[in-house]
């Protein structure tokens, strides 16, 4: 029963988990190095040049496919994608992204990796001994990134922590949106925490800063003892990162922009989010079948866990049209409150594509944004940048009205 609860919970929240070390593949050339036009010299402080990339998952279905995709910085190779590892007991999700760009020096980097979920357990039952995801107990992003930074390096100097109260916003926002999944049987409270470390040690004998930022959902799980009505049986405090992004260069170079313009960038594809999705749906229904063969139910009893299995079912189909609805780019000219709610949740600015056509979204903390002719975003505060100050050919985008 815990282990089902649980993995409806995370399947609701569409949470995934992996490992530490970045893998895999990307648009472009080989080692997933996209090819630019050359500009004529550095580019200016402040101004970031950006091409779009792809994610693969490369064996989750029939054939590797193109997962998602991301703007990562011009010349950067893209290495990893969606890595799959059903069973693992700590998962939040069986496909995990694993994820990574490295810059041209071979020490600048940014890699998106999944931690494993976290559980506190109070049961009415013996339970016997702890689970293998209860071998911590942080309840802050503070705590968890302190422990992120001390696993990097054993010389790890810990520099600064903020929080961060733009992704806390973000994902209230899209808390707010799930359905309620509260019922006689689950009665489930969620609340973001979310926060920056940086820190300072030496790859291959260089002084380099890094930084990593974190959403973590935390979630109390209330389970009703269905052998004897009106108690609880089971309390579960599960911390969930939804989001874990490293960012390191050599010392006196890191941009801390630069990871959430990527995070941002993100965007599943239509046809994975839609497998996964029927994925997941199967696995939550395989698992109710098996629970009820398994379990000692009454008549009753086996019906209000059925009605209860139907509501959490049909939940979980409102929560992917809404996640749905973030990436959609249908109607973001034509539907201003579509787009406005698109923009507030995912952090973005949206701008007329002059030559594919439709939309692009871009990080909504920049005030200028350009279009390069091979393909290639800058973004900038700068008003008097222009793309031909470096050799470029560009035109200037239009924010959607």
């Amino acid at each position: 029963m815990r282990k089902f609860m649980t993995a409806v919970v995370w399947a609701m929240l569409g949470v995934g988990c992996s490992s530490d070390a970045p893998v895999g593949s990307a648009e472009g050339g080989p080692g997933g190095l996209m090819s630019v036009a050359k500009a004529q010299g550095p580019l200016p402080q402040g101004v970031l040049r950006l091409i779009k990339g792809q994610i693969m998952d490369p064996s989750g279905f029939e054939k590797p496919m193109v997962a998602a995709t991301a703007l990562v910085p011009a010349g950067w190779r893209t290495q990893g994608g969606y890595v799959w590892s059903a069973g693992a007991p700590c998962a939040g999700n069986d496909y995990n992204l694993n994820w990574s760009a490295v810059a041209p020096d071979g020490i600048s980097a940014i890699a998106f990796v999944t931690k494993p979920t976290w559980s506190i357990i109070q049961s009415s039952y013996d339970r016997g001994p702890p689970g293998p995801c209860e071998s911590v107990n942080w309840t802050t992003a503070k705590e968890f990134l302190e422990a992120l930074a001390r696993q990097t390096s054993p010389q790890v100097r810990i520099l600064d922590y903020q929080v961060r109260p733009d992704l806390i916003e973000q994902q209230e926002k899209f808390n707010r949106l799930l359905p309620n999944m509260n019922d006689n049987l689950v009665k489930l409270t969620l609340r973001t925490d979310a926060g920056q470390i940086l820190f300072a040690h030496t790859v291959n004998g260089r002084e380099v800063r890094e930084m990593i930022t974190a959403s973590i959902l935390f979630a109390e799980t209330q389970v009703a003892d269905v052998m004897n009505p009106g108690r609880v049986g089971m309390i579960m405090f599960n911390g969930s990162p939804i989001s874990v992004v490293y960012s390191r260069a050599p010392a006196g170079q890191l941009n801390p922009q630069l990871s959430d313009v990527v995070a941002k960038s993100i965007a599943p594809t239509s046809d994975w989010s839609r497998r996964t999705f029927q994925y997941n749906m199967k696995k939550q229904q395989d698992a109710f079948e098996k629970m009820m063969r398994d379990a000692k139910y009454n008549e009753q009893q086996r019906q209000e866990m059925f009605n209860a299995h139907q509501k959490r079912m049909a939940d979980m189909q409102a929560t992917q049209q809404q996640r749905d609805r973030l990436y959609d780019q249908g109607n973001l000219v034509s539907d201003r409150t579509q787009r406005e709610f698109v923009e507030a949740v995912r952090g973005v600015e949206t701008y007329h594509e002059p030559v594919e056509g439709g939309v692009v979204q871009l990080d909504n903390t920049f005030n200028h944004a350009w279009r390069v002719r091979d393909g290639s975003y800058l973004l900038t505060d700068d008003p008097n940048f222009r793309p031909g100050l470096i050799g470029l050919e560009g035109q200037e985008l239009r924010r959607v009205q």
